[in-house]
């Protein structure tokens, strides 16, 4: 998508968010017809992973206001930054009948971000809720000029040394939540006494927002029990443009080994990060003999149908954005893309094909998981690689059962614990500390 295409895009996407605010499309009352003021709560979420997370705490946070009897339906508003997140979002939440107290749209970014009193003015939010990310200034001084409680979940500490002093008119706290103590003492660091004592209330959380998924069928050990034992699908998701280049041609120096053919019958997937890059792959993948077919051409809506038992195919192209949740069971070793290269460094989340109980691989250059991934390598539930020892690594799992199979259990164990601890821990936040009677 061009730059223009993008912006008219976004245009077209607030402007209905726009348009349903002053409609006043979510007017109504409550069970005894009396009018009211329902609670609204602003939920910024970057991407697909804090969208989903976004989804995750609106569940939660309905199920404290049941708690408290709060009779009136609150109101959410999720804005996100990406055209993946704006597909995924249009899968998950239309019908709007479905989910008509939920309005999503683009956050203010670009020319918008200089204009943040625009989105503030309109929602007059109650709740505002950062889901792992930074926000400008601006927006903080807006939505603190109109009483909105501030939460920042999950925060990276170094975001609060760019924020500088907030001059508002009605000062308040805001709520801050880390994960790890360590992350706390690096956050007093930062802050001012005074700021910390008047402004920042700070959480420890025991760990990263992260574990909280709420993926279709995940936290089940779902290995695909196929008819022949020999059937095995090796998926490389989230990758970028230069890791792509060296895995199709991995891959297809694994294709050539007669040896390892003999004894697998080997099946492979690919999803870019940017679906704009699947035409390219598909020529590729074409090229070295590789039988792609994407996905959106798979006819039968059963994946596993229409691609693993299709001896046309020897490998899929992902040309669709929100369809991992498919593509988990169906793997039994994943690779976690943006992690191959310095150049295109940081990571995609691991804990994803991990809460599905699958062998996962991920570069040496996933920096936003490093502790994940430390706590992963010490528990035996995780592969990182070097572009030196990619094709080695695999080969073991693909040639291991025992191996690779242990390593997919281990991860979903690890998910499971932690998930378990950072689900009570994000509840009891939430109707303690921010959302109370």
């Amino acid at each position: 998508m061009d730059n223009f295409a993008k912006i008219k895009q976004t245009l077209a996407l607030d402007e209905a968010l726009f348009l349903k605010i002053k409609e006043n499309i979510f007017s109504g009352g409550n069970a005894n017809g009396d009018n009211f003021r329902p609670k609204k709560f602003w939920l910024f979420a970057e991407s697909l992973g804090e969208f989903r997370l976004a989804l995750y705490i609106i569940s939660i946070i309905n199920n404290i206001l049941e708690k408290n009897n709060d009779k009136n339906k609150p109101l959410f508003f999720i804005s996100f930054k990406t055209n993946s997140t704006y597909a995924l979002a249009k899968k998950i939440l239309n019908p709007p009948a479905d989910f008509n107290n939920i309005i999503y749209f683009f956050h203010p970014a670009g020319i918008f971000k200089k204009l943040p009193n625009l989105y503030v003015s309109a929602i007059k939010p109650d709740y505002f809720i950062s889901i792992e990310h930074p926000v400008s200034n601006k927006l903080i001084r807006e939505l603190l000029n109109v009483n909105a409680k501030i939460c920042f979940l999950d925060i990276n500490p170094l975001f609060f040394k760019k924020i500088g002093t907030l001059s508002v008119k009605h000062p308040q706290t805001i709520f801050i939540t880390v994960s790890g103590e360590d992350n706390k003492i690096f956050l007093e660091k930062i802050l001012s006494p005074d700021s910390l004592n008047n402004q920042f209330l700070i959480t420890v959380l025991p760990d990263s927002l992260k574990f909280n998924l709420d993926l279709d069928n995940n936290g089940n050990n779902t290995e695909v029990r196929r008819d022949n034992n020999k059937d095995l699908v090796v998926s490389f998701v989230s990758i970028h443009k230069n890791e792509s280049k060296f895995i199709l041609e991995m891959v297809k120096d694994i294709t050539l080994d007669k040896d390892l053919n003999q004894n697998r019958n080997l099946k492979f997937i690919f999803a870019p990060r940017n679906i704009k890059i699947s035409s390219k792959l598909f020529k590729i993948a074409s090229n070295l003999n590789l039988r792609p077919a994407y996905l959106k051409n798979i006819n039968d809506k059963d994946i596993r149908a229409g691609f693993l038992k299709n001896n046309s195919f020897q490998s899929l192209i992902v040309n669709d954005y929100g369809s991992l949740d498919g593509i988990y069971p169906l793997s039994d070793i994943v690779y976690v893309g943006k992690s191959l290269y310095e150049s295109e460094r940081g990571g995609h989340n691991i804990l994803e094909p991990a809460s599905f109980g699958k062998a996962v691989i991920t570069g040496s250059y996933a920096y936003n998981f490093r502790d994940i991934i430390a706590c992963m390598l010490k528990n035996n539930a995780i592969s990182v690689i070097t572009e030196r020892d990619f094709k080695n690594t695999l080969y073991k799992l693909i040639n291991d059962d025992i191996y690779r199979r242990n390593t997919g259990l281990n991860a979903l164990n690890y998910y499971l614990e932690k998930r378990d601890k950072s689900k009570e821990a994000l509840i009891n936040y939430l109707s303690t500390n921010f959302i109370k009677p």
